[in-house]
């Protein structure tokens, strides 16, 4: 299951970083594989987001349509393959205060009621991986940065637990976050 995952989660970030709307049909193939994977590894909030980024993948998939015929839609507007936003300060306040309350939810039903192997790590990595998931269904470039963190911690808990091919992805899932800001920001038209 692992080698199927590990296919699917390359095929999702390749277009992911090219701003595809099939990504989010191959993130629900990728999240029902993954869901396996990290129940196998006992990185309980891991499995749980794969849950998410199943059920999340179809909203992406709606605004992405919406947003590219807005897009397509627009009088003068050069034709982009990739159409990004600029989250206000609301917004990201927003999102830092419900990472907070969820990141110590997590943290306290791992550490108390689970036998999670790394409940810190998993906590605040799934933290950010909901939060970052949000942000990339309503295309907000800034997503590359919480996606360096979420993919660099997650690449360091899958080596301890001994799961190297999934080390990989996480590790190519890091190195194109980097790429992909720059990506987006270059070819890319902002929307608001």
């Amino acid at each position: 299951m692992e080698i199927f995952s590990f296919i699917t989660g390359v095929l999702y970030i390749v277009l992911e970083y090219m701003h595809k709307k099939f990504m989010w049909v191959v993130g629900i193939i990728s999240a029902a594989a993954y869901f396996l994977v990290f129940m196998d590894m006992r990185l309980y909030a891991k499995s749980v987001l794969q849950i998410y980024y199943f059920l999340i993948s179809f909203y992406g998939l709606y605004i992405w349509y919406r947003d590219r015929k807005s897009v397509e839609g627009a009088e003068g507007q050069e034709k982009k393959s990739i159409t990004y936003r600029i989250p206000n300060a609301k917004f990201v306040t927003a999102s830092v205060l419900v990472s907070v309350m969820v990141f110590i939810l997590l943290m306290t039903v791992l550490s108390s009621l689970t036998s999670d192997s790394m409940p810190v790590l998993d906590a605040l990595s799934t933290t950010l991986g909901i939060v970052g998931t949000y942000w990339l269904s309503r295309s907000y470039i800034h997503v590359w940065y919480i996606w360096i963190i979420t993919d660099a911690l997650t690449t360091y808990m899958v080596i301890i637990q001994g799961s190297y091919m999934t080390a990989l992805l996480y590790a190519i899932y890091t190195a194109v976050s980097v790429y992909g800001y720059f990506n987006w920001k270059k070819r890319g038209v902002m929307i608001k």
